[in-house]
C-alpha cells in the first residue's frame, strides 16, 4: 500500500518549500476526516516546531498499487487538442484523470512559482488532497467527467437531487490510491519545472508534451473574450516548453515523449500505437480506442468550443482558411511564434490569400 516512507510520499515531502502552504493548495489543511467514507486511510496530525501541520497518512488499502504509473500530459498552449487527447488517454481501464487540476491556481502567486506548482502537481499524483479539493471537483462537471467512468456517469444525470447522492457517493480520493495509472492534464505549467519529477528514479513518470501550430491556437483562442490573446507571450511558452523538451529528452529519453496534433489528427490510429507503446509497452490498439477514434475523430458534428467530437483531418488546419490578414502577419512576425512553426516544420504563408490555397501544404516537405 502507499504508506510514509513510499517513494510517493518522500517526494510530497521533499518538494515542500516556503510559501506553499500560503497559497491555497490541494493539501491546504490537514483533513479532520478524509473526504467522504474513507475507513482505509487514518490521517494524523501532529503540530511541529515551526508551528505547520505535520500530516501522517497511513494507509491499509492492501490492494494500492505500490509504484503507480503517473502521466503527465502537458499542452505549451491552450487550444491545443488536449482536451482531445486526455479523453483517449482516459478511456485506459483502471486509470484515473484529473483535467487541469492547477486550475484553481491560476490567479494565486502559485502559478508562476515553479517549486509551488511541482509540489501541487505531486501531491495531486499522490492523492495527497484534502475535501476542499475534491468539492472543488465535484462542482466541475466538464472536468470530473474524465476522472473516471463513474465519475462520468454522474456529470450525465440530469435530476438535481439524483446527481448530487451520485456525487456523494464517489469517494475520489480513495479511487485514486487504487488506481495503479494516474493521469493529470495541465495546460498552465512549463516543461522546464519538471526537471525534478523526472530527475526521481523512484518513480514511474511519463511525460507527454503536446504541441500544435501557434497559428492554429491563436485563431481558436481569440474567439474566447477573457483569454489572454497576446502572441507573444503565448508564443514564449511554447517556444521555451520546445528548447527544454530537447534538452530533458536528452537525459531522460525514455520518459518523453512530443506529439503533434497535426500528426493526431492525421495519422489518429499510428500516432495512438506510439503513445501507447510509450507509456505501457505495448502498442496493441484495444477494441475501445479505436471505436472512440472512429467516433471521435471521423465525425464532423461539433456541439460547442470544447467538443472532441470533429473531422480532425479538417480540423487541424481549418483555421487556415478563417485567419484574417492582420491576425496571420501578427503571429507570423512574432519572433517567439515564427520559432516553434519553424521547429514543427511548417509552411510560412506570405499572406492570407497564400494561406487559404488548399493546395499548399501546411507542412514542408
Amino acid at each position: 500500500g502507499r504508506v510514509r516512507g513510499s517513494p510517493l510520499w518522500e517526494m510530497v515531502n521533499n518538494f515542500r518549500g516556503e510559501g506553499y502552504e500560503e497559497e491555497l493548495m490541494v493539501l491546504e489543511k490537514a483533513p479532520e476526516e478524509p473526504a467522504g467514507e474513507l475507513p482505509s486511510l487514518v490521517v494524523k496530525v501532529e503540530e511541529t516546531s515551526t508551528g505547520r501541520e505535520n500530516i501522517k497518512v497511513q494507509e491499509k488499502i492492501t490492494s494500492s498499487p505500490s509504484s503507480p504509473l503517473l502521466v503527465l500530459l502537458l499542452s505549451s498552449m491552450p487550444r491545443g487538442g488536449s482536451t482531445l487527447l486526455t479523453e483517449m488517454l482516459s478511456t485506459k481501464e483502471r486509470s484515473i484523470t484529473f483535467f487541469e487540476p492547477l486550475w484553481p491556481l491560476q490567479k494565486k502567486k502559485c502559478i508562476e512559482d515553479e517549486q509551488c506548482v511541482t509540489q501541487y502537481l505531486a501531491d495531486v499524483f499522490a492523492c495527497n488532497y484534502n475535501p476542499d479539493f475534491e468539492r472543488w471537483l465535484k462542482t466541475k462537471d466538464l472536468f470530473l467527467s474524465y476522472f473516471s467512468s463513474d465519475a462520468k456517469e454522474c456529470t450525465r444525470i440530469t435530476d438535481q437531487k439524483a446527481k448530487e447522492l451520485c456525487l456523494k457517493k464517489l469517494n475520489l480520493r480513495e479511487m485514486c490510491l487504487l488506481s495503479p495509472i494516474r493521469i493529470i492534464k495541465v495546460i498552465r505549467a512549463r516543461m522546464a519545472w519538471m526537471k525534478n519529477l523526472l530527475s526521481n528514479n523512484s518513480l514511474d513518470l511519463k511525460i507527454i508534451h503536446l504541441i500544435r501550430d501557434p497559428r492554429g491556437s491563436l485563431y481558436s483562442i481569440s474567439k474566447f473574450k477573457d483569454w489572454n490573446k497576446d502572441p507573444h507571450e503565448r508564443c514564449l511558452g511554447l517556444q521555451e516548453d520546445l528548447q527544454s523538451f530537447d534538452q530533458l529528452s536528452q537525459e531522460f529519453p525514455t520518459k518523453l515523449l512530443q506529439v503533434k496534433y497535426e500528426n493526431l489528427s492525421l495519422h489518429p490510429h499510428n500516432v495512438s500505437k506510439d503513445i501507447l507503446q510509450f507509456l505501457y509497452g505495448d502498442g496493441n490498439l484495444p477494441e475501445y480506442l479505436v471505436t472512440y477514434i472512429s467516433t471521435h475523430m471521423t465525425n464532423n458534428s461539433e456541439s460547442h468550443s470544447m467538443s472532441t467530437t470533429k473531422e480532425s483531418k479538417k480540423q487541424y488546419e481549418a483555421w487556415r482558411f478563417k485567419m484574417p490578414q492582420k491576425m496571420l502577419k501578427a503571429v507570423q512576425d512574432e519572433p517567439t511564434c515564427l520559432y516553434s512553426i519553424k521547429y514543427m516544420q511548417h509552411t510560412l504563408f506570405k499572406d492570407q490569400k497564400h494561406a487559404r490555397n488548399s493546395s499548399i501544404s501546411l507542412f514542408v516537405s
